[in-house]
C-alpha cells in the first residue's frame, strides 16, 4: 500500500508573513506507520515546494496513492481557514483518482467529524483524536480488504448512508514509545518561519493541556464524547525531546524552532532537564515555547537557565 500525505497550496495570516514548517500530524503519523511497516510513506508538501492545485494534482497523479492524508495537529498558518484547503484536495484527489480512499485527521476534524462526512462525499474516514492507533488498524483493515468499519474506534466513517463513529479510542500514556517524527520525508531546506527564521520547525513535544480553559480551539482534537481526553496532558521526556532537537540541527540544519505546545512548561523539572541536555549536548538552536503564565510566575527562578540553553 502506498500513503501520500497531501500539505496543499497555501499562505499564512498575513501578520506572519512568509510561514512555512513541516506539518506535525503527518511527520509524526508517518513514522508511525513506517516503524510498523503497514506502507510505504511519502509527503507532498506544495506550500514548501510553492506548487499551486493544477501542479499538485499532476504529482498526485504520477505517484497515484492508494491513501490520501490531510489533516494537522497545528494551525500556526490560518486557523480554520486551512479546512477549505484539506477539504478541496479531497475532492480534486477524487476526481482523478476516484478509488484512492482519503482520511481527514487532527484539530477541528475531531469535532467536526459528521458535519465532515455529510457535507464532503470526497472525504472517506475521519480520524477522532489521536491519530497513530486508530490510523493502524484502518489501513491493517484496508489491507485485509474489510469494508466495514463501524467497530474501529476513534474512527468515523459512513454505513448504509449515515455517519457512524466507532468507539472511544484510548489515548497513549506513554508518548516515548512514538519514534522519533520522519522529517526525511519532507523539504527540510525549504521552511521558514515568520519570513526572517530561515530552516525553520515547529515541534509539538507534547499533548493536551491540564488548564482545560473553556474558550481553547484544541478541545477540537480530541473525541467530543470524552472531553477529559483534553486535559490528560503528556510530554515527551527530555531525552526524547533533546534528541528530537540533535536530529533536526545536526541533520538537517535546522536553526530555529517554536515548541507549539499549548502548555510545554507544566512540568517544572522536564523544563530544566530538557535545558541541561541542550547544552551538555552542544545543541546550537533558537528556541521559542508556549505556556500557561500560572506556570510561568512560578518557574522565574530558571529563567537563567532558559537562556544559556
Amino acid at each position: 500500500m502506498k500513503i501520500l500525505f497531501i500539505m496543499p497550496p497555501m499562505g499564512a495570516w498575513s501578520t506572519y508573513g512568509i510561514h512555512r514548517a513541516p506539518n506535525q500530524l503527518y511527520a509524526q503519523l508517518a513514522s508511525f506507520i513506517r516503524k510498523k511497516k503497514l506502507a510505504e510513506v511519502q509527503v507532498l508538501d506544495c506550500r514548501a515546494e510553492e506548487l499551486n492545485y493544477e501542479q499538485m494534482i499532476a504529482r498526485v497523479k504520477t505517484i497515484n496513492p492508494d491513501v490520501v492524508v490531510l489533516g494537522d495537529f497545528l494551525h500556526s498558518t490560518g486557523g480554520a481557514a486551512i479546512i477549505w484547503h484539506f477539504n478541496e484536495t479531497a475532492k480534486k484527489v477524487k476526481e482523478v483518482l476516484p478509488k484512492t480512499k482519503t482520511i481527514v485527521a487532527g484539530i477541528w476534524y475531531s469535532a467536526l467529524y459528521k458535519e465532515t462526512l455529510d457535507e464532503n462525499p470526497a472525504i472517506d474516514f475521519v480520524v477522532v483524536g489521536e491519530p497513530e492507533l486508530t490510523f493502524t488498524e484502518l489501513i491493517e483493515n484496508l489491507n485485509a480488504g474489510i469494508t466495514d468499519f463501524s467497530n474501529v474506534a476513534g474512527l468515523a466513517s459512513r454505513s448504509n448512508g449515515k455517519v457512524h463513529l466507532g468507539p472511544h479510542r484510548e489515548l497513549i500514556k506513554d508518548i516515548d514509545v512514538l519514534p522519533l517524527p520522519a522529517y526525511d520525508l519532507f523539504p527540510m531546506d525549504k521552511y521558514v518561519g515568520h519570513t526572517y527564521w530561515d530552516h525553520f520547525a515547529e515541534l509539538m513535544t507534547s499533548r493536551g493541556c491540564p488548564g482545560g480553559c473553556s474558550f481553547c480551539y484544541e478541545w477540537s482534537q480530541y473525541d467530543p464524547r470524552h472531553p477529559q481526553d483534553f486535559v490528560s496532558w503528556r510530554i515527551h521526556s527530555p531525552k526524547y525531546i533533546a534528541d528530537e532537537l540533535d536530529l533536526l540541527t545536526k541533520k538537517f540544519g535546522v536553526k530555529t524552532i517554536v515548541f507549539q505546545d499549548d502548555a510545554f512548561n507544566v512540568n517544572r523539572q522536564t523544563v530544566e532537564e530538557l535545558c541541561r541536555q541542550i547544552i551538555k549536548r552542544k545543541i546550537k538552536i533558537n528556541w521559542v515555547i508556549l505556556g500557561r503564565a500560572d506556570d510561568w510566575a512560578k518557574q522565574i527562578d530558571i529563567f537563567g537557565l532558559m537562556k544559556e540553553a
